[in-house]
C-alpha cells in the first residue's frame, strides 16, 4: 500500500499517517472499558491498538509547550498588516466616482421604521467650498428588504446634515463612518441657468411649484392613523 506519511528526524514514532488516510478508509479511534481500538468504517471489523506514552516537553521553568516567535516574523507580520490596510484604502478610493468625495455617517444613529431622520455627516471640503451636492440614491442595509433612501440634497459646510428615509419594516442602524454616498462640487456639477433653454427652465419652475404646493398641503393635513413615513429631527 502506498500512503502519505509524515516523518520527523529523531521522532519516537516511526511515521504518522495523516487525517486524509483516516478519512479515506473511514478509520475511527474508539476508547472504552475494553481498551482502545481502530474501527474500519461500517464493516464491523476492528483491531486493538497500544497507546504510547511520552513525557511532555517543558522549558527550564517547568512550563509545558514553550513557544518562541522570531523577531523577523513579528516585523514581517506588521508589514503585511500595513500593506493590507494601504491596499484596502487604495481600492476604496479607486471606486470613487469622478470628482467626488465620500459622505459618511458622523456618529452611529438608529432610524425607526418608516421614518425620515436628519442625520449629521462628515466629508472632505475644498478650500473655500461652502456647500456640496449629493445625488439621490436607494440603498439596502444588510438585507435586501432593509431599504433606505436619500433625496437630492445640498450639504452645508457649517451644518453638514442630510435626510435619510428608512423605507423598511425594521429600525435602521447606520454605523459611524459608514459611507452613504458621494458629494460633488455644485459649481461644477450642477447646470447653470445660462446653460439651459427657456423651455427647460419653465419645466423646472413648474415642477418646483408643484412640489412646493404638495409639501404645503401635506403640512396642513391632520395626522391620521394611517401608516406612513414619519419625520423626526
Amino acid at each position: 500500500m502506498i500512503v502519505e506519511a509524515y516523518i520527523v528526524p529523531n521522532m519516537n514514532t516511526p511515521f504518522i499517517l495523516g487525517t486524509d488516510f483516516a478519512s479515506q478508509y473511514q478509520l475511527s479511534l474508539v476508547r472504552n472499558g475494553d481498551g482502545t481500538r481502530i474501527v474500519f468504517g461500517d464493516t464491523g471489523r476492528s483491531i486493538p491498538v497500544e497507546e504510547s506514552d511520552s513525557s511532555p516537553r517543558i522549558d527550564q521553568q517547568g512550563n509545558t509547550f514553550m513557544v518562541e516567535v522570531a523577531q523577523g516574523f513579528i516585523k514581517n507580520s506588521e508589514k503585511i498588516k500595513i500593506s493590507k490596510k494601504a491596499y484596502k484604502k487604495r481600492l476604496q478610493h479607486r471606486k470613487l466616482p469622478p470628482n467626488t468625495v465620500k459622505v459618511k455617517v458622523y456618529e452611529t444613529v438608529t432610524i425607526p421604521a418608516h421614518t425620515i431622520k436628519l442625520i449629521k455627516v462628515k466629508t472632505t471640503w475644498k478650500e473655500g467650498q461652502a456647500s456640496g451636492f449629493m445625488d439621490r440614491s436607494f440603498n439596502s442595509h444588510r438585507q435586501e428588504e432593509h431599504l433606505f433612501a436619500i433625496t437630492d440634497c445640498l450639504i452645508d459646510r457649517n451644518n453638514p446634515k442630510i435626510q435619510v428615509s428608512n423605507l423598511s419594516e425594521h429600525p435602521l442602524r447606520l454605523q459611524g463612518g459608514e459611507i452613504l454616498g458621494y458629494m460633488h462640487d455644485p459649481n461644477k456639477y450642477l447646470a447653470k441657468e445660462k446653460d439651459i433653454t427657456k423651455e427647460e427652465k419653465d419645466s423646472i419652475i413648474k415642477y418646483a411649484t408643484l412640489v412646493q404646493a404638495m409639501v404645503q398641503r401635506k403640512a396642513e393635513e391632520k395626522p391620521t392613523a394611517r401608516r406612513g413615513i414619519n419625520e423626526v429631527a
